[in-house]
């Protein structure tokens, strides 16, 4: 089997983006968990269900600010990160799959 010539090369840039995926992929989830965690710290109001519900339940929040942020911000935000979390899972998932590929690529061209 004869693969022309930009066969190769899109193989050569398949190759390049696979290999990358690991430090790029783990890297945008380590930054998603990071941002998370600081969020929860920094800003619990939005990020952490449990401060909010613990707030509401002292009645440290203004009445105003309860209807808000009680339920809707902290899942909300939630949301937000899992969803960006599962995207990610499904990149990793992409990736593997063309890594097998290129394998395949690899062992019917040798």
């Amino acid at each position: 089997m004869s693969l022309q010539p930009e066969d190769y090369d899109f193989i050569r840039r398949e190759r390049r983006l696979v290999s990358s995926w690991p430090l790029v992929g783990g890297g945008a989830l380590f930054v998603l968990l990071v941002f998370y965690a600081w969020l929860s710290f920094a800003y619990p109001q939005i990020a952490n269900p449990v401060y909010v519900y613990k707030q509401v339940k002292d009645n440290n929040l203004p009445q105003d600010v309860i209807a808000v942020l009680a339920f809707m911000a902290p899942l909300l935000l939630t949301t937000i990160f899992a969803i960006v979390g599962i995207m990610l899972g499904y990149v990793f998932s992409f990736m593997r799959k063309e890594k097998q590929l290129l394998d395949i690529i690899d062992r019917k061209i040798n």
